[in-house]
């Protein structure tokens, strides 16, 4: 009985120490949120034929070959 209330304390103490007293202290922990993945914006679906251009600051007009 005694070795199940160790290990209940230790697992407390864990508990209380990612959850309150780390991040108090400014160390982030996943038990504090800070692995929360964050919310990602849908992007735009493309066609299977359409290609990505990427787009250049100098235009195709002012370039001489």
């Amino acid at each position: 009985m005694k070795d199940i209330m160790i290990f209940v304390a230790v697992m407390a103490g864990w508990i209380v120490l990612n959850i309150w007293v780390l991040p108090y202290f400014g160390i982030r922990t996943c038990m504090s949120g800070a692995c929360r993945v964050p919310d990602m914006k849908p992007t735009e679906l493309r066609s299977p034929n359409e290609q990505a251009v990427p787009k250049s600051s100098a235009s195709q007009e002012g370039i001489q070959h």
